[in-house]
């Protein structure tokens, strides 16, 4: 087992300016659950970076790379003590602004909340499409290892979509770029898509570069209440095989609903269409499905403009920070399931939740096939998982724990059983890091 000596010894000697907190002062919030590092590296450039990589793979040490820390409850528990927790919180730098080719490169441990910041001023304003929760704090190399998303990936996608390419560091050390600032500049294999949503595994992210758009002149929010979950699965079925293009559309029951503002809770469900673009376009979209609504058996639907849909987009985007803030003990489940059978599966998760006696929240990124479960930790809470799991693998689709206290994850896999995708993963887990040195243990099937 490496000591703190030799880890405090050997960092002096690699590290350059990098900032390195020992373990005796290491903050309660940068263990992983429950295991605290016997060291946090801070390093300032790429290449600090880099050679701290390399004498951990040469001591084989167990790496763990961290951004602002909003996503570190995902993922299984490493399958062994760590040694260096590396944070990106001083490659926190622009690199380039290009909007007149639409596109931002920047270091990865800059937070997205900035950059939205720093684009809103350039010329009319422009955006990076995303909008995954946290974003105040969330950075960019962070949102890219756990392809986190909001409810706008309906209308823009997610960081598979935004992403054009990034510079990362292997386990063994080494910088590489993939992609490049152009859509189509990928003739192989592509390690940029890899290397999103791998939760660290595969390497150290350490710049990223997106598309851009312009922000848009309009935005507003349309809010329709229904007394049955069919009347809403109906409605939700037109829009999407309709020619209207909403920003976004969630389905959310009443317990969800409780903690956002101005919805009415009078009704068991509620949708929530978003829209975005040419003002007169805005709102021909939001009085044409107010009347399809009502069609469908809503008794009454709410315009929600200006600076109150700013409130509200900003509470639906960062409910997990409302939940968690209400219920620190929390478990969050994210289901992915056909289109067609999304909300049968949300049906059946509010069935075995109640079966369960499991208090708990339901939304839907209905466009998508996304459902979130937001539920406080409970002695019945794995039954629960084990039920909803599989019957999100009976609707054809898969469930993951997003986030839950390490004594819910021990008794768990939180990715469930892998799928024939799961040996691609391994295989590429083998050829970059054959030591398991980076997140060992965390991802799926335990690699």
């Amino acid at each position: 087992m490496t000591g703190r000596d030799d880890i405090r010894i050997m960092m002096g000697e690699v590290a350059g300016t990098s900032v390195m907190i020992e373990s005796s002062g290491i903050p309660a919030d940068f263990s992983v659950d429950g295991m605290t590092p016997r060291a946090i590296v801070t390093p300032r450039t790429l290449n600090e970076a880099a050679a701290v990589i390399s004498c951990a793979h040469r001591e084989k040490w167990a790496v763990i790379p961290r951004g602002g820390g909003t996503k570190m409850a995902r993922g299984n528990v490493p399958d062994r003590d760590i040694d260096i927790v590396i944070s990106t919180q001083a490659l926190s730098e622009i690199d380039d602004c290009d909007t007149g080719n639409l596109t931002l490169t920047a270091k990865s441990g800059v937070t997205l909340n900035d950059v939205q910041r720093h684009l809103a001023r350039e010329g009319h304003g422009y955006c990076v499409p995303l909008d995954p929760p946290y974003t105040e704090g969330a950075t960019l190399g962070g949102i890219v290892a756990t392809n986190a998303s909001g409810p706008h990936r309906y209308l823009y996608g997610t960081a598979r979509d935004i992403v054009l390419g990034m510079t990362v560091i292997t386990p063994d050390g080494t910088t590489v770029h993939y992609g490049g600032k152009t859509v189509k500049n990928v003739t192989g294999y592509d390690m940029t898509k890899l290397q999103i949503g791998a939760l660290g595994t595969l390497g150290f992210i350490g710049a990223v570069t997106v598309r851009l758009l312009p922000l848009p002149e309009a935005a507003a929010t349309l809010l329709v209440p229904f007394a049955s979950l069919d009347d809403a699965a109906s409605y939700i079925h037109d829009i999407v095989h309709s020619s209207y293009t909403p920003a976004f559309i969630e389905l959310f029951d009443r317990e969800y609903a409780a903690r956002l503002s101005r919805v009415p809770a009078e009704e068991p469900y509620c949708v929530a269409i978003g829209f975005c673009g040419v003002e007169e376009a805005v709102a021909r979209q939001m009085n044409d499905l107010a009347q399809w609504g009502e069609r469908e058996g809503a008794r009454s639907t709410m315009h929600i403009m200006d600076d109150a849909h700013e409130i509200f987009i900003r509470e639906l985007r960062d409910y997990p920070v409302t939940w968690t803030g209400e219920f620190p003990a929390t478990v969050m489940l994210t289901s992915s399931v056909p289109l067609s059978r999304c909300t049968a599966h949300l049906a059946a998760a509010r069935s075995a939740a109640e079966k369960e006696h499991v208090a708990a929240a339901f939304s839907c990124h209905a466009g998508n096939g996304i459902i979130r479960t937001y539920c406080e930790a409970a002695d019945a809470v794995p039954a629960l998982i084990q039920t909803m799991r599989h019957n999100a693998v009976s609707c054809g689709g898969a469930l993951i724990v997003e986030s839950a206290p390490t004594a819910v994850k021990a008794s768990i896999d939180v990715w469930g059983t892998p799928r024939t995708d799961g040996i691609v993963m391994e295989r590429l887990k083998m050829r970059f890091d054959p030591n398991s040195i980076f997140s060992p243990g965390r991802f799926i099937g335990g690699i």
